[in-house]
């Protein structure tokens, strides 16, 4: 989002792709040490804390999107998961990554159901 509000075009047409990620695995960084309790991350103290951080990003959105008026709806639309005005160049990266997370996620489907139950 900030790569959207504030223009910056520092890695190109990949800039908001790359900020995004790099954002999300900071903000799940800050869950997780926030989360750690005396040498080990008790589910409940992550997930009230995964809740509060998420709201505290949310309402940091909020803000730059109130901030820059102008560019209030293309935010809202790339926050739904819109797709208008991507190119085929831009789909490639994404397209090789869903790839190769899904063929790993299904060679890992039976230790992920076993990890699902607890």
């Amino acid at each position: 989002m900030a790569a959207i509000v504030f223009g910056i075009t520092l890695f190109g047409i990949y800039t908001v792709q790359l900020f995004a990620f790099v954002f999300a695995i900071l903000i799940v960084f800050v869950v997780y040490t926030f989360s750690f309790r005396k040498g080990r991350t008790p589910p409940t103290f992550l997930l009230l804390t995964g809740i509060s951080v998420s709201l505290f990003t949310s309402s940091i959105v909020a803000l730059m999107l109130y901030i820059n008026v102008n560019l209030q709806s293309s935010a809202y639309f790339w926050l739904m998961g819109s797709l208008q005005g991507i190119t085929w160049s831009e789909l490639v990266p994404v397209t090789i990554v869903v790839v190769f997370s899904s063929i790993v996620i299904s060679l890992f489907s039976r230790e992920l159901d076993a990890l699902q139950m607890g």
